[in-house]
């Protein structure tokens, strides 16, 4: 499996906590502020993404751990826009951090 979806399923679940401001286009034709809204919406109460916070916290950061970010993927370009990299980092609120988890589970 390939390591860096993980990672980027963990700054998708930080979106959650701010709406979509970017215009840049993902690669399935939908806009970032468009990806943006819409894990606004779905994944504060996703069970993947609070597993992952939950396993996250326990160091180092497992292979299975980081798996559970791969369905999120696609939320990775919201991750260049400085208030949704903050919005996630302060959803994990000390479990992890997103350089912590591209670490983990890009390396």
């Amino acid at each position: 499996m390939d390591r860096r979806a993980p990672a980027a399923v963990v700054i998708a679940l930080l979106l959650f906590a701010a709406a979509g401001t970017a215009r840049a286009q993902s690669s399935d034709g939908m806009s970032t502020e468009q990806l943006c809204k819409e894990a606004q919406t779905d994944l504060p109460n996703n069970p993947d993404i609070k597993a992952f916070k939950q396993c996250a916290a326990t160091k180092p950061i497992s292979q299975p751990c980081c798996a559970k970010l791969t369905p999120f993927a696609k939320y990775i370009p919201c991750l260049s826009n400085q208030m949704y990299f903050n919005a996630v980092n302060n959803y994990l609120g000390g479990a992890t951090s997103i350089d912590e988890v591209r670490k983990a589970c890009l390396s």
